[in-house]
């Protein structure tokens, strides 16, 4: 059996709990608005 990884794209930039993450809010934040794929929804 192969092992099959999806990402699924869409436009939000909303995380449910920052609690297990050690970044900063401000760094979290920032990787946030690099990561995003902010037109996804427009697009499909």
């Amino acid at each position: 059996m192969s092992l099959v990884i999806l990402h699924i794209l869409h436009a939000s930039n909303y995380i449910p709990s920052r609690a297990s993450y050690l970044l900063s809010d401000e760094a979290l934040d920032a990787e946030v608005l690099k990561l995003t794929d902010w037109y996804t929804d427009d697009l499909f």
